[in-house]
């Protein structure tokens, strides 16, 4: 009986990632990230110092702007990644808990809905006060499904 069970934890595991990955890999397929190459050309360098025999003022700020373009770039497409995350990780969590029956795929896609919602919140967005807001309204929306949830068995 016990290891069915551990079993199940498993397969529920292993199907929460799974559900993070191709959602990771949907995401970027649809909205690529953006191309190193194309920020820092073969002959680019990335880091620039004094001490670098090539140094001129020049360079460094080349350089400086290159890197800072990246990686606003970086940011607009961690945003977008993480618009896309947090509902995606909702309806999730909403259909492995009201639609699924079976157990252990149902504790899976809840399972999956937090990591997605945890993972967009935790890396997405460089303000603060968004990501409390972010934190703030998710824990609500998964403390309103828990409370229905919990409610709807009772009954």
């Amino acid at each position: 009986m016990q290891v069915v069970i551990v079993k199940e934890h498993f397969f529920s595991i292993g199907i929460a990632v799974l559900l993070l990955m191709t959602l990771y890999y949907g995401v970027n397929a649809i909205v690529p990230p953006p191309d190193e190459k194309t920020f820092f050309p073969d002959d680019t360098p990335r880091y620039v110092s004094k001490s670098d025999p090539d140094y001129t003022p020049e360079l460094k700020k080349r350089v400086d702007d290159t890197s800072k373009n990246y990686m606003e770039a970086r940011k607009r497409h961690q945003s977008i990644v993480c618009s896309i995350y947090i509902p995606a990780g909702l309806l999730t969590l909403l259909i492995g808990s009201f639609w699924l029956k079976l157990e252990s795929l149902s504790t899976a896609f809840i399972f999956g809905g937090l990591f997605m919602m945890i993972t967009a919140i935790a890396s997405g967005w460089e303000s603060y006060p968004l990501r409390f807001v972010a934190s703030m309204l998710t824990l609500l929306a998964v403390i309103g499904i828990v409370k229905r949830q919990f409610q709807i068995r009772r009954a």
